[in-house]
Formats: C-alpha cells, structure tokens, sequence
C-alpha cells in the first residue's frame, strides 16, 4: 500500500500530543510524516523542518517584533509543501499561522484536516467561514464550541479530549502543604511569571508550604535559570504523575491536565500592557480557563495582568480552607464526567475512513 504522506503543523507542545494522536489513529496503513512540531513529533518519526520552539510567542505586539522572522517561516512552509505534495495537512491549533496558511495552499488542493480548531466562542463566529471555505475536515473536543461550529460545506467531528484517557485523578492532601508551579512553555509567559511565581514561592516557604516549578522541556528550563530558578527547584514530571495539593498554572492547556489530576489550581495570565489591552478589547469571554468555559461557572480562580501578583496570589492560596478545597474537586469531577460522553477519534476517524481514503 502506498504510504500516505501528511504534512503536520503544530505551534506548541500541546498541538504535538494532538498531531500525534491523529497520526496513531490512521497507522493502519504506512504513514510518511513531516513539517513543524517538536521534540515529541521527532522521537515518533516526524520529519521536524522548523522547531515550534522558535515561534512560541504571545500576544500582538511580539509577534509584530518578529514580523519578518514568522514572515520567513511561512513562506519556507509553504514552498516545502508545494515541493512534497502531501496527500494530507493536518494543522493543529496554532491559528495566527495555520488560518494564512491554509488560504495560500487553497489552490494546491490538498485535503486539509484541522483538529483543534481556533475557540470561536473566544473570538468570535466570522472565522468559520475561512474554514468552511479552506478546510475539508474538522475535529473537536467542547460543547461550549458546538453553536459556534456550523457550517453546510465543513464536515466537523466532535471528538473526545484525549487527555481524559491519559490522565487520572491523584489524591491532594489539605492542608496545603506542597504546590506545583507552572509558569508555561512559552518564553514570554516564563518572562512574565517566573518573577511573580520566585516572590511567591518565597512567601509560601516563609508559611512552611514548598512550591516546585515543573517545566518540561529544556530550553524552557534553562530560561528559568537564568530568571533565578535555581535547578533543585525544577522537575520535569509530565502533569499527569504531578502528586501536589495545590497548583498555580499558566492560562492554557495546562489548566485542563491539573483539572483532570484532581489538582486544585488557580490561573494566571500576565502579558504586556499593550498586547493584554488589545486582547481584552478582542476577548468575547468571562473567563481564559478552559476548565471554567467548559463548565460555564467559576471553578478555578483567575488572575490576570494587575491581579497577578505574588501578594494576591499568596493572599489566596493561604485563604484556602477545606470547604473551598472540597468544592473545586467537585468541580473538577463534573468537568472530567463532562469530557468523557463524546467518542474517541480513533472511532471516528474509523468510522469516517473515507474521509482519509480519499486523500492518497
């Protein structure tokens, strides 16, 4: 048989657990893959051409910095496509560069594939007509996306969250005695809250509450180094193995794993003035967190731009008592029940074999 050839764009670590659960669920028949990705892609078999760890930054304003760098990228993804001719593209998240990309391959006519496609709840429904347009298929996980999902000329798929089957509920003891950091895996996110989190931690240690950063990948570590985290500080336990009894977490995925630990967690987002003013004026949302849009309801608490601060931080985590705890773990039992009803890709895209057939 031959070998189906997918090219595969994913921004982030978490795009890469993603790509890769797609590309294990059509490995009943050889698969030739390449484009952009990470470690994780490469060590299972995934041609890597540009390293997502190059263009992981946040907010308007950095990636108008770097302009002319993600202008370079774009264009050496676009030639290696019309050079490779994929059967498929999968892109993943990552809309600022997937939703230009796929325009400019439109007259390629390539199957496109996108899973995990941009939150139009968050920012508004208008981005579904670029997909209708561009995309032949689409996969995702959130009720809270459904209304916003419609269109008669996109085949769309509500699949299951993979992380619900990956991760399993731990057993966080109260009081707080040990608390998990996780300042993000993009470089602005760790410029901003490493600072923020070294004062809380100090503040904890000063309450007999030990607090360790867990950053997973090596680059990130380093960065953290060099921001005053000393190494004995610093685990790169995976979210699903974290034992902790409270966490204090980037806004992103990473809320959703600690959620599906059992972790109780609050959220922090810090960027800077200007890109933080200009997402609040485009943000359609009451919260960031994806576990409290899933559930509709405040769960976790959030802290963004001023409230992010290890004061108020602190304040909070030392204010917890056994009825607040309580209550968000039953909050976070209802978001994993939530995330289990609907079927697995795997099944789906079983069901929908034609749909990859047709591409090769």
């Amino acid at each position: 048989m031959k070998p189906l050839k997918v090219f595969v764009i994913a921004g982030d670590f978490s795009g890469e657990t993603y790509a890769l659960e797609f590309l294990n669920a059509i490995k009943d028949r050889p698969v030739i893959s390449r484009g952009i990705g990470g470690n994780l892609l490469a060590q299972n078999g995934v041609d890597i051409l540009t390293y997502n760890n190059k263009l992981s930054v946040v907010g308007l304003i950095e990636v108008l910095k770097n302009i002319r760098f993600f202008k370079r990228i774009f264009d050496e993804t676009y030639q290696d496509i019309l050079n490779w001719q994929p059967d498929l593209i999968l892109m993943v998240d990552f809309p600022g560069f997937n939703l230009h990309l796929v325009k400019k391959i439109a007259p390629l006519k390539i199957p496109v594939h996108y899973y995990v496609p941009p939150q139009l709840f968050a920012w508004g429904k208008k981005r579904i007509n670029t997909l209708a347009k561009y995309v032949d298929t689409l996969y995702y996980f959130y009720d809270i996306e459904t209304p916003f999902l419609t269109h008669p000329n996109l085949k769309i798929h509500q699949v299951q969250q993979p992380l619900v089957r990956k991760i399993h509920p731990c057993c966080p003891n109260f009081p707080i005695k040990k608390i998990a950091l996780l300042p993000g895996s993009r470089k602005q996110e760790l410029l901003q809250l490493i600072p923020i989190y070294e004062k809380l931690r100090k503040l904890l240690l000063s309450h007999n509450i030990k607090a360790t950063y867990y950053i997973g990948q090596t680059h990130n570590q380093e960065l953290a180094n060099k921001l005053g985290v000393d190494n004995n500080m610093i685990e790169n336990t995976p979210i699903a193995n974290i034992e902790a009894d409270y966490a204090v977490c980037c806004s992103g995925t990473a809320t959703l794993e600690l959620a599906l630990r059992g972790i109780p967690l609050c959220v922090t987002y810090k960027m800077g003035v200007l890109s933080g003013w200009i997402i609040k004026m485009c943000l359609s949302t009451k919260w960031i967190s994806l576990p409290n849009l899933i559930l509709k309801e405040e769960i976790l608490k959030e802290f963004t731009m001023g409230q992010c601060n290890a004061l108020t931080l602190g304040e909070h985590i030392l204010s917890q008592d056994a009825e607040h705890i309580k209550k968000q773990i039953n909050g976070l039992e209802r978001l994993r029940g939530k995330l289990s009803k609907s079927d697995q890709l795997t099944n789906v895209l079983a069901q929908y074999r034609p749909i990859i057939e047709e591409c090769s």
